[in-house]
């Protein structure tokens, strides 16, 4: 009996060494496992984040490529506008050809009209010039007055007070009285044949009725 038990006790413990061994086997595969599956883990997140940005390139892709076809859509619009306008400008050089020959013909007449109308204008311009004059007459006779010596003291424009110096000039158009330096110019009067004494006033009136006459 005790042989046995010596035996059964022998085989017991070499049933624990071999336990034993096969845990320290097993604890052993199960750090090589952990291990493992740290670096599997790594290998994910490095994958995640390699497909993190291939998605982010990828939409950023779809945007630009989105991009690029609206602004082809664009240039294609103005590019169709530009043929269209290009078509308008050719019809419109042709246009503008007539219109130039048209010019040339209405300027070959309008040359030909002024010439006929400036030999009746200055035939015109004689008969209105001797018309203005008998006007400015009768208009001068009418309105102009003659200043009386013994009344004016005073120059009817600057109206400096005369003396022996300082004497009195009459205005052959207005007919008031003024020192010689407001009436030192002379010009003809419809009423006068040769150039009379007018006052400055009456000077500058007479320039723009002649220039407008003229």
């Amino acid at each position: 009996m005790v042989a046995k038990l010596e035996e059964k006790t022998n085989q017991l413990v070499a049933a624990m060494k071999d336990m034993e061994q096969r845990l320290k086997q097993a604890e052993a595969d199960k750090v090589a496992a952990e291990e493992t599956a740290r670096k599997l883990g790594q290998i994910i997140a490095e994958k995640d984040q390699r497909r993190s940005a291939l998605e982010t390139s990828l939409q950023i892709e779809k945007e630009w490529r989105t991009t690029l076809q609206a602004n082809f859509e664009q240039e294609r619009e103005k590019l169709i506008q530009t043929q269209t306008e290009v078509a308008q400008l050719k019809d419109l050089k042709k246009d503008y050809s007539e219109l130039i020959t048209k010019h040339e013909e209405l300027t070959t007449q309008c040359k030909e009209q002024e010439s006929a109308l400036a030999e009746l204008g200055s035939h015109l311009s004689e008969s209105k010039l001797k018309v203005e004059d008998m006007r400015e007459a009768a208009a001068s006779h009418r309105e102009a007055h003659w200043a009386s010596d013994e009344t004016v003291t005073n120059c009817k424009m600057c109206s400096t007070e005369f003396s022996l110096a300082r004497r009195k000039h009459h205005c052959r158009n207005c007919g008031d009285i003024f020192c010689h330096e407001c009436s030192d110019n002379k010009m003809p009067l419809p009423s006068s044949s040769k150039p009379v004494r007018v006052c400055d006033a009456c000077h500058t009136q007479l320039l723009q009725r002649y220039s407008a006459t003229s």
